[in-house]
């Protein structure tokens, strides 16, 4: 309709008019242009908060994993220093039932924290670029390299330390009991006096210590350490703002 209004004032020579024709098409290519490019950013902004809204879901799930009493074990990080230095220059100072549960604890070191699937799922189709925080986009990908390389830790640090209960079970006398709650539950007693005396025992336990601590290090500080910040630019993007967080009279 246009274009034939167009033809017939430039064939009549009427340049008024052309110029007025001329300047509608332009606005229209130009308006077009413009809400091309808002519904476009409209798209891409809900689809971030999508995402952002998943990784949120799941760094507060992993968080909470991580903060389960059997995996953060408030303290053990000082109290396992302290051990370490009394059992290995004066056993006598620590009773049998500390050295027992020390010689249990440190065969076990599960690996707590797998990958977030929204965290590979923004690294895997390259939409991690497309987020508008810089800093959010390095957090992540500095998590995404931290749990990729534990993986590959994790073997090395199982084969590294030494199932004591198992190799020296003539130490170990284990019983079972009912739990208030119903459930069977297990206690026992260690005969400190024999793994003191067996330098095999003792040379495992110093290994397992070390180990344990380096796995608590890479597998629950730092993860936890990490966790928190992430939490915190994810928050910051959807403009979230827990009760703890909140300034004093506003509501969460």
């Amino acid at each position: 309709m246009i274009l034939r209004r167009l033809s017939r004032h430039v064939g009549e020579q009427n340049w008024f008019a052309v110029l007025l024709d001329f300047i509608i098409v332009v606005l229209g290519v130009y308006m077009g242009v413009l809400l091309g490019n808002w519904n476009s950013q409209s798209l891409a902004s809900r689809s971030e908060r999508a995402v952002l809204m998943q990784l949120h879901e799941e760094v507060v799930a992993a968080q909470a994993q991580l903060a389960e009493p059997r995996i953060a074990m408030p303290g053990i990080d000082e109290a396992l220093r302290v051990f370490v230095d009394s059992y290995f220059s004066d056993k006598d100072t620590i009773d049998a039932e500390t050295i027992c549960n020390f010689a249990s604890m440190t065969s076990l070191m599960p690996n707590i924290l797998g990958r977030l699937s929204a965290i590979e799922e923004l690294i895997s189709t390259g939409r991690l670029s497309q987020l508008s925080s810089e800093e959010l986009r390095l957090a992540i990908t500095d998590f995404h390299e931290m749990t990729a390389l534990n993986e590959l830790r994790f073997a090395e640090l199982r084969e590294s330390s030494t199932p004591l209960e198992r190799e020296f079970s003539d130490y170990y006398l284990r019983t079972a009991f009912v739990g208030d709650d119903g459930e069977i539950r297990l206690t026992g007693e260690c005969d400190t006096d024999a793994m003191q005396n067996d330098t095999r025992f003792r040379n495992a336990f110093a290994r397992n210590l070390d180990v344990f601590d380096l796995w608590r290090n890479r597998f629950v500080r730092i993860p936890t350490d990490m966790l928190r910040e992430l939490h915190e630019l994810v928050d910051l993007e959807l403009g979230i703002v827990h009760e703890e967080d909140a300034p004093p009279g506003e509501d969460a």
